[in-house]
């Protein structure tokens, strides 16, 4: 076995579905990320179960052997594209066979690139979010008789996290760009709804649009 077990980091049972791991990664992450009170250990065990268990090599490697290597950083902007695409293309799979989107006959580039914008926007929120809270901490506190401010570090600390996840949000946001124009090259050809079973039988709404969002 492992030395560390990332799925019970997810609080997944072993060999769950990638699908599974991004569910779990951004409901956990809600309340882990140091900003939203989290510890930094306990932030970087998620993150990295998430990075190695959503890489198909990095995952193989993973079950094989008990190996934890990160998928390496370096992607071409294409291929980066791709990737958010096809994570994108997992969630909403995941939430039609979990009935979270009532459609009749959906239309995926459609769906996929409404959940791109609502993961962009999500991402935003956080980003606006802790930079709402590092400015009201920011140059608040005092200490009373001189001496090392140690609160103001602490919330140096923040600061420098926040700019790192600025620089990340405009990262995610220009493969965001390429991915949304690389989806306007294809077309979904909307297969005929045939009897009442397989995928599009679950679907009983008359609508085939639907709207994602977090």
């Amino acid at each position: 076995m492992p030395e560390i077990d990332l799925y019970a980091e997810l609080g997944l049972p072993w060999g769950a579905p990638v699908e599974a791991v991004r569910a779990a990664y951004r409901r956990l992450a809600k309340t882990a990320h140091p900003d939203a009170g989290g510890d930094r250990a306990g932030w970087e065990r998620l993150t990295l179960a998430h990075e190695v268990l959503t890489d198909p090599a990095a995952r193989e490697r993973y079950h094989a052997d008990g190996r934890i290597e990160p998928p390496a950083a370096e992607q071409t902007p294409e291929a980066a594209a791709v990737a958010m695409i096809a994570a994108a293309l997992g969630e909403v799979v995941e939430r039609l066979q979990h009935n979270r989107a009532s459609v009749a006959r959906p239309d995926f580039l459609d769906l996929v690139r409404q959940m791109i914008e609502a993961n962009d926007a999500e991402r935003r929120q956080q980003i606006a979010r802790a930079e709402a809270a590092v400015r009201a901490l920011d140059g608040q506190f005092r200490r009373v008789g001189g001496g090392p401010n140690y609160l103001q570090g602490i919330v140096d600390q923040h600061k420098q996290r926040l700019d790192g996840m600025k620089t990340r949000g405009r990262e995610l946001d220009a493969v965001s760009a390429r991915a949304r124009a690389l989806l306007m090259q294809y077309r979904y050809a909307v297969p005929a709804l045939a009897g009442a079973g397989g995928l599009w039988g679950r679907f009983n709404g008359s609508a085939t649009r639907t709207t994602f969002g977090h």
